[in-house]
C-alpha cells in the first residue's frame, strides 16, 4: 500500500475549549497514515474534528465504545465520547476516527 500524503491540520473541538476551532492546544499531529492527539481528556460532552477555523471541514459521528471505529462524516453529529482519557486517531481521508485506550493504536 502506498503511503498516503497527509495535508492540512486537524483539531479537536468541543465544550472543553469553548468550541474554538484551530486551537493550537488541541492540534493533531501526524503518525503514519493517521492524525493523532494523545492523552485527550474527554468530558463526556460532544467532540468534533475540525480542519480549519471556519468549520468548512468538520467531521462527526456516533461513539459506541473506546477502541471501536467511528464512521465520521462532514457536518456529522457531535461525537458523544464517554468521559475518560483517550488517544484519538483520525484516518488520512478523515472518514474514520478512533478514541483509543491510551498507548494502543487502531488496527490498520
Amino acid at each position: 500500500t502506498p503511503a498516503v500524503s497527509l495535508t492540512g491540520t486537524w483539531y479537536l473541538v468541543g465544550d472543553f475549549n469553548g468550541w474554538t476551532p484551530a486551537d493550537a492546544n488541541y492540534q493533531m499531529t501526524v503518525e503514519g497514515n493517521w492524525y493523532v492527539f494523545k492523552n485527550f481528556t474527554a468530558d463526556g460532552q460532544g467532540v468534533k474534528l475540525v480542519a480549519d477555523s471556519n468549520w468548512s471541514a468538520n467531521r462527526g459521528g456516533t461513539f459506541v465504545a473506546a477502541d471501536e471505529a467511528i464512521a465520521v462524516v462532514q457536518d456529522g453529529p457531535n461525537v458523544a465520547v464517554a468521559a475518560g482519557t483517550y488517544d484519538v486517531y483520525l484516518s488520512a481521508d478523515a472518514s474514520v476516527a478512533y478514541f483509543m485506550t491510551p498507548g494502543t493504536t487502531p488496527a490498520n
